[in-house]
């Protein structure tokens, strides 16, 4: 690949054509810059494809994530986003960098969707990475998360209740 294109982006249909955009974008700030106009042009499958790639490439370089990571929050808020996009937008705030003017809406988007049996579970299980790394920071939020986790205990899905139940037993 020799270039980011709608086309290319939206043509993403196995984990090879991610490796290959991860290969493509590195640790080259303007290549993510490209791609990061895709993840925010507002049209699935374009976002939901760029977020999968972005979320791919902070596993290796997440400073990159650091003048979007503000920004990314307002594309959680919007009705109808996919869940596969808002999946990506929390996984990266965990593999990466916290926001910093939007914490709390970061905190409140997570506390939602781990509250919310509605969900992906997926979504849930990185909603509650992102928490424990931000209750960590602000132990004053501990007691609410502590109660969402309990009631995510009584829906009795297994790999939710293994995750909560290891950061109930850590305390």
């Amino acid at each position: 690949m020799n270039e980011l294109s709608k086309a290319n982006i939206v043509g993403i249909k196995s984990r090879r054509a991610v490796d290959e955009h991860i290969d493509y974008v590195g640790f080259d700030p303007i290549r993510f810059k490209e791609l990061m106009k895709f993840l925010f042009c507002g049209e699935a499958p374009c976002n939901d494809k760029a977020s999968w790639v972005m979320v791919n490439v902070l596993e290796k370089y997440p400073d990159l994530m650091l003048p979007y990571r503000d920004k990314m929050l307002d594309y959680l808020e919007h009705p109808g986003t996919q869940i596969m996009f808002k999946r990506h937008i929390i996984k990266a705030y965990y593999l990466s960098h916290l926001p910093k003017k939007k914490l709390g809406l970061l905190t409140s988007q997570a506390m939602q969707y781990l509250a919310n049996p509605q969900e992906g579970k997926a979504l849930r299980v990185y909603s509650m990475n992102v928490l424990e790394k931000i209750v960590a920071k602000y132990p004053e939020l501990k007691p609410e998360f502590e109660l969402i986790l309990k009631e995510t205990l009584k829906e009795k899905v297994a790999w939710l209740n293994i995750k909560a139940g290891r950061i109930l037993a850590a305390d």
